[in-house]
Order: structure tokens, then sequence, then C-alpha cells
């Protein structure tokens, strides 16, 4: 039985309903020349089984060195044949990147195309090795289109709340929204994403996100990652692909051009970033 709170919700969704949504995917690290590589066509196949709208036209946008994405002629597993059918829709757009581009050059393609090259009235950065729930990025961009200052919104990882096995069934009544920027699953609308300068100058994702962080607050917008949109990521070795050099220049970078330490620290016995609330802002 419909209540009237799911037919509120859906009256609301309705009001965007048939606008055009471009989803960037940067399928960085998806590479065939990395020995037991954790991101490949078994991973990309269910992250994008995931990625579709009951009411949104969907526009993806991948992002990739093609020359590196494994391609086996008869394995419909393989990046490459994963990727071939997802273009059949006719929905879709290949992105050439070097394969040296960083991470952030990944999504800085896909949102200067998404901008420049589609009428999009949101864009949607969608990490390949992120499973969603069913329906979730219509309550992503639901959320964002909601009237409050929350207009960077991201998916929140309940990985440390839940097994995978109860994912699916994960439904919070009360969800718990935090300050906090995420590419993993992030939506902005589109006024919004033509306010942001990507940075050209950054070489890891960590810093770029905390620099997105920065550019919302100060045009007195809200970014939010909300339980309202679980996310259960599969781990990436962010350790094998941004070195600690990067992440230094990237620390001073954002030292200068800012003019505070953000917090973000490099732990080099386990290689990966965590996040000092005592130096955020």
């Amino acid at each position: 039985m419909e209540t009237k709170i799911d037919k509120t919700l859906k009256e609301f969704m309705n009001v965007t309903a048939k606008t055009t949504v471009a989803v960037i995917v940067p399928l960085y690290g998806f590479w065939g020349d990395i020995p037991n590589n954790p991101v490949n066509g078994e991973v990309l196949k269910l992250a994008l089984s995931r990625l579709y709208s009951n009411i949104h036209q969907l526009y993806l946008i991948f992002v990739a060195h093609p020359d590196s994405l494994p391609h086996e002629l008869n394995n419909s597993s393989s990046v490459t044949n994963v990727l071939l059918k997802w273009n059949m829709g006719g929905n879709a757009k290949n992105l050439p990147v070097s394969r040296d581009a960083s991470y952030p050059e990944y999504i800085s393609e896909g949102m200067d195309y998404a901008l420049k090259e589609t009428t999009a009235q949101f864009v949607v950065v969608f990490n390949p090795w992120v499973m969603i729930q069913e329906g979730g990025i219509d309550i992503l961009i639901d959320r964002s289109n909601r009237n409050d200052d929350a207009k960077l919104v991201a998916g929140y990882d309940v990985r440390s709340i839940i097994d995978p096995e109860s994912f699916d069934l994960y439904n919070n009544t009360m969800p718990i929204e935090e300050y906090d920027v995420s590419c993993n699953f992030m939506v902005m609308p589109r006024y919004l994403a033509e306010m942001v300068e990507l940075d050209p100058n950054y070489k890891t994702h960590a810093f770029m996100e905390r620099d997105i962080w920065q550019q919302v607050m100060i045009k007195n917008f809200v970014p939010i990652s909300s339980q309202r949109v679980p996310i259960f990521p599969f781990d990436f070795p962010w350790q094998d692909y941004e070195s600690k050099e990067r992440f230094n220049y990237d620390k001073a970078y954002f030292a200068k051009k800012w003019s505070f330490d953000p917090g973000i620290l490099y732990q080099d016995t386990r290689g990966i970033y965590r996040k000092d609330k005592a130096g955020a802002r």
C-alpha cells in the first residue's frame, strides 16, 4: 500500500522527470598491464549494472586510456566488451586520455565534455568500483534537488556498518548526513558544476576532492555525504596508483593555494590516505 510519504516523494521526483544527467565514469586503473588487477571487467560489469534511472535520461561519459583496456575477443567480461554493450545504447561517449594521466585529469576531461557538449541538468561522477543500490542514482539526484544548501551530494560509505550480503536490504529511516566530498558517487546541479573549476595542478584524488569542497563552500553551498544514498566501494589500491611524491606535491600546492593544511595524511605503513579531522575545515 502506497503511503502518503511515498506519494509525496513520487510527486516530487516527477518534477525533475526526463531531465538529462551526464554521468562521468573514469576508468582509472582499469589497465591490462597491471598484474592481478583488482579492478577488472567483472567489477565493471557489476558496478554498471546498477547505473540506471527510472525517471531521468542518463548520458554516460567513459574516460579511459583505450590502448590499456583489457580486450579479449571472446570474453564477455573483458572491459572493452562490457563497454561495447553500453555504447550500443547510443547514449555514451568515450573520451581518451594519456596512459600517465592522473585521476584528476580523468575527472576534468569528463566534466569539460559534460558541460560543453551536453545539456545535462545534473552532473554525476561514478567510480566503477562502487556498488550502489537499485535506483540509487535517482535518490542521489533527488537529494541534490531539494530546497536546501546541500547541492553537492555524495554517497555514504556503509562498509563499516553492514556486510555485502545485507547491502541491498539496508534502509536507514533516520539517515546521517555529514560534511564530506567523495567522487565515488556524487552529483551536483549544472549551475554549480559550472562554478567549480577543476584545478589541473592536482595529481591525487584526495586533494582534488578537498579543493572541490573549498570551492563549493565559498560559494555558499554545502557538500555532504548522505546515508540516503548508501554505497559499498570495493577496495581500490590508491597507493599503487598515486605515489607519495604526488601526494606531497599536492599537499604543498593545496596549502599554498588555500593557506591551510587540510589534514589529509599519507601513511607509509599502509600506503593509504586518511583524514585528520583536527585539520579539517
